[in-house]
């Protein structure tokens, strides 16, 4: 008797939950020169790239914690899709 494995479903890797933690870099030198304008800037970016493209690529923030996040999507490729449109700006 032969045994057959199972082809692996192509969207196997790409339907599970996927997280997305992202800081900013350098933000304790950017406080430290310019606490009130780094915070004010932080929060602006936030709102008006971050926060819209996680919505469009069906994420939600989990946590925040200062300078960093944790976002889950439902794939892989959305989180990617997100981080990268994200780190373009």
């Amino acid at each position: 008797m032969i045994w057959h494995e199972r082809a692996p479903n192509k969207h196997a890797l790409t339907l599970r939950p996927s997280p997305l933690l992202a800081d900013v870099a350098g933000y304790s030198r950017l406080m430290g020169e310019d606490a009130e304008g780094t915070h004010e800037r932080l929060k602006t970016h936030l709102r008006e790239l971050v926060e819209p493209k996680v919505k469009e690529h069906h994420g939600h923030t989990v946590k925040n914690t200062g300078d960093g996040m944790l976002v889950e999507f439902g794939n892989v490729v959305d989180a990617v899709r997100c981080a990268a449109e994200i780190q373009q700006r």
